[in-house]
């Protein structure tokens, strides 16, 4: 299964681009301003595809204004919808993510 070029999170397309320019400590990135998610190309495929859902959650929360000062309650809720949203709108990614 091919990794997804872009992802629809709430209405905002997101490149997805392969990178090798991470460090060692980073295996994914989220460039919110121009809306490109970065995965480093150095994993395997089941780390891809969960860096890749990590970094969608990333753009959830920044664009649903979640922070630290947010209540579990508020994370757990916002997450919840965030996640569905991006679901409905993406099945290729979700068959990516979910794939082997």
């Amino acid at each position: 299964m091919t990794l997804p070029s872009e992802v629809e999170i709430f209405g905002q397309s997101f490149q997805v681009c392969l990178s090798s320019e991470m460090n060692d400590e980073e295996l994914g990135r989220c460039d919110y301003t121009r809306q490109i998610i970065f995965l480093s190309k150095d994993q395997a495929g089941d780390s891809l595809r969960d860096t890749l859902l990590h970094e969608i959650l990333h753009a959830v929360h920044w664009l649903m204004g979640l922070n630290d000062k947010s209540t579990e309650e508020e994370f757990t809720a916002r997450t919840t919808t965030g996640l569905r949203s991006v679901m409905l709108q993406n099945p290729e990614v979700v068959r990516y993510v979910l794939g082997r």
